[in-house]
Protein backbone atom coordinates (compact mmCIF):
# COMPACT_ATOMS: atom_id res chain seq x y z
CA UNK A 1 0.00 0.00 0.00
CA UNK A 2 2.92 1.91 0.74
CA UNK A 3 4.31 1.88 -3.05
CA UNK A 4 0.85 2.83 -4.14
CA UNK A 5 0.87 5.91 -2.00
CA UNK A 6 4.12 6.99 -3.20
CA UNK A 7 3.23 6.65 -6.88
CA UNK A 8 -0.18 9.04 -6.61
CA UNK A 9 1.91 11.23 -4.87
CA UNK A 10 4.87 11.35 -7.58
CA UNK A 11 2.17 11.42 -10.54
CA UNK A 12 0.30 14.16 -8.59
CA UNK A 13 3.74 16.27 -8.03
CA UNK A 14 4.51 15.57 -11.66
CA UNK A 15 1.39 16.76 -12.88
CA UNK A 16 1.50 19.94 -11.10
CA UNK A 17 4.61 20.36 -12.02
CA UNK A 18 3.87 20.15 -15.98
CA UNK A 19 0.31 21.84 -15.51
CA UNK A 20 2.91 24.77 -14.08
CA UNK A 21 5.05 24.95 -17.08
CA UNK A 22 2.02 24.81 -19.52
CA UNK A 23 0.60 27.65 -17.78
CA UNK A 24 3.58 29.68 -17.88
CA UNK A 25 3.60 28.64 -22.17
CA UNK A 26 0.19 30.01 -21.96
CA UNK A 27 0.74 33.04 -20.74
CA UNK A 28 3.94 33.84 -22.17
CA UNK A 29 2.09 33.24 -25.63
CA UNK A 30 -1.02 35.42 -24.73
CA UNK A 31 1.28 38.31 -23.85
CA UNK A 32 3.69 38.26 -26.52
CA UNK A 33 2.05 36.27 -29.51
CA UNK A 34 5.68 34.04 -29.97
CA UNK A 35 5.66 30.60 -28.59
CA UNK A 36 9.36 30.13 -27.85
CA UNK A 37 11.18 27.21 -25.78
CA UNK A 38 13.04 29.69 -23.99
CA UNK A 39 10.61 29.44 -21.04
CA UNK A 40 11.63 25.70 -20.63
CA UNK A 41 15.16 26.20 -21.13
CA UNK A 42 15.17 29.36 -18.46
CA UNK A 43 12.71 26.56 -16.02
CA UNK A 44 15.46 23.69 -16.51
CA UNK A 45 18.53 25.76 -15.35
CA UNK A 46 16.32 26.75 -12.53
CA UNK A 47 15.79 23.02 -11.33
CA UNK A 48 19.43 22.42 -12.36
CA UNK A 49 20.69 24.86 -10.42
CA UNK A 50 19.22 24.65 -7.53
CA UNK A 51 20.02 20.52 -7.52
CA UNK A 52 23.89 21.30 -7.91
CA UNK A 53 24.33 24.10 -5.46
CA UNK A 54 21.94 22.61 -2.54
CA UNK A 55 24.02 19.33 -2.87
CA UNK A 56 27.47 21.33 -2.60
CA UNK A 57 26.25 24.15 -0.08
CA UNK A 58 24.67 20.89 2.16
CA UNK A 59 21.25 23.34 2.59
CA UNK A 60 18.32 23.75 0.28
CA UNK A 61 18.00 27.63 1.11
CA UNK A 62 21.71 28.06 -0.75
CA UNK A 63 20.08 26.70 -4.06
CA UNK A 64 17.04 28.53 -3.81
CA UNK A 65 18.59 31.78 -3.66
CA UNK A 66 21.11 30.44 -5.87
CA UNK A 67 18.75 29.83 -8.90
CA UNK A 68 16.56 32.58 -8.34
CA UNK A 69 19.41 35.06 -8.87
CA UNK A 70 20.72 33.44 -11.83
CA UNK A 71 17.85 32.59 -14.05
CA UNK A 72 16.59 36.31 -13.04
CA UNK A 73 19.85 37.60 -14.70
CA UNK A 74 19.87 34.86 -17.58
CA UNK A 75 16.21 36.05 -18.35
CA UNK A 76 16.93 39.36 -18.09
CA UNK A 77 19.91 38.78 -20.58
CA UNK A 78 17.47 36.82 -22.59
CA UNK A 79 14.73 39.29 -23.16
CA UNK A 80 17.80 42.50 -23.66
CA UNK A 81 19.77 40.46 -26.23
CA UNK A 82 16.58 38.53 -28.30
CA UNK A 83 13.47 40.20 -27.74
CA UNK A 84 14.18 43.71 -27.38
CA UNK A 85 16.27 44.84 -30.54
CA UNK A 86 14.24 43.02 -33.07
CA UNK A 87 11.35 45.03 -31.57
CA UNK A 88 7.50 42.92 -31.59
CA UNK A 89 7.65 42.65 -35.51
CA UNK A 90 10.62 41.13 -35.85
CA UNK A 91 9.97 38.59 -33.45
CA UNK A 92 8.80 35.30 -35.13
CA UNK A 93 8.03 32.17 -33.56
CA UNK A 94 10.02 29.74 -35.87
CA UNK A 95 13.16 31.78 -35.53
CA UNK A 96 13.33 31.80 -31.57
CA UNK A 97 11.77 28.20 -31.01
CA UNK A 98 14.10 26.52 -32.73
CA UNK A 99 17.30 28.41 -31.97
CA UNK A 100 16.85 27.97 -28.16
CA UNK A 101 15.52 24.61 -28.66
CA UNK A 102 18.83 23.47 -30.65
CA UNK A 103 20.51 25.32 -27.96
CA UNK A 104 19.01 23.00 -25.17
CA UNK A 105 19.66 20.18 -27.19
CA UNK A 106 23.40 21.22 -27.93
Amino acid sequence: MDIARQILLNALVSGGVLSLVAIGFAYIFQVTKVFHLAHAAIYVLGGFLFWWVSGLAGHWYFGVVAALLVVAVAAWLLEKAVYLPGGTAGLRAGSIACGHGAGMKF
